[in-house]
């Protein structure tokens, strides 16, 4: 198998290599502790360990934890804790993945956590997907900007029923000036760069806002930016990661014109 050093980009065109490859290789390097549920754990990427201080985690679990017996679609979760916890609160979750590592892993995790009934994988890309008005809830968690935005937010649309709300992680650059020394001074911690990865833009964000009836969007991480995280982590600095991203979001809730410089932003879109 062609293997990509860390922050190399993934060309979809690359011979004899595809993205559901790439996952395989990636959650098969995943250790047993890395695929646990721990009670009280958010569920930060396993490739960014600082993640887990963010106060961006927490919220976005606010947001899931009140689901109760909803149908709901869970999209590219990989090893998808995220649908198990879901599923352990009463949920019907269909996941919809591309890895057959990550399957056959989320499998053994159901199996573990004794909700295999709830759940159904599909494999397939979420670009094709043909799941129409078939769910109460739709989960994304950093993961729609690998794909093609607005077909992607297309068919997030179409999955869902009429009052159907779509929650999401994703990472945003809206401003000029940044994307500029982002190309310039790329800082990428993260193990994998897919050909089709973007940070969400303003136009992003304004063509949720013209397909759904209601649109919220909070901002985060203003301080906590990859780049500073990463080198406070490494230091071993952890609780000032945490209290840096709980103050981001109060600051940029008291002070709105810190929004544009937000590194991701939680949507909450409702049909």
């Amino acid at each position: 198998m062609k293997r990509c050093s860390q922050g190399q980009r993934l060309n979809n065109k690359d011979k004899g290599f595809s993205q559901s490859a790439y996952w395989d290789h990636l959650y098969n390097d995943l250790t047993p502790e890395d695929i646990s549920i721990k009670e009280g754990e958010n569920f930060y990427p396993f490739h960014y360990k600082p993640r887990q201080f963010f106060y961006l985690e927490d919220f976005f679990v606010t947001c899931i934890k009140g689901i109760h017996h909803k149908r709901i679609i869970s999209i590219g979760g990989g090893i998808d804790k995220i649908g198990i916890y879901l599923a352990k609160r009463g949920n019907l979750v269909t996941m919809v993945e591309i890895s057959d590592v990550a399957i056959h892993k989320t499998l053994i995790l159901a199996k573990q956590m004794n909700v295999e009934s709830n759940i159904q994988i599909n494999k397939m890309d979420w670009q094709a997907s043909n799941l129409h008005q078939h769910a109460d809830v739709v989960i994304a968690h950093d993961v729609l900007h690998h794909m093609d935005w607005e077909k992607s937010i297309d068919n997030v649309f179409l999955a869902l029923k009429e009052g159907g709300v779509y929650i999401s992680v994703e990472p945003v650059c809206l401003l000029k000036c940044i994307k500029f020394l982002h190309k310039r001074f790329p800082f990428r911690s993260a193990p994998y760069l897919i050909s089709q990865d973007v940070e969400l833009s303003n136009k992003n964000i304004d063509y949720i806002r013209k397909k759904f009836s209601k649109v919220e969007v909070s901002y985060f991480d203003v301080f906590t930016r990859a780049s500073v995280t990463y080198i406070l982590y490494k230091l071993g600095f952890r609780k000032i990661i945490r209290f840096l991203s709980r103050m981001d979001f109060f600051l940029i809730r008291l002070l709105p014109f810190l929004k544009p410089f937000s590194s991701y932003v939680v949507i909450k879109a409702y049909k």
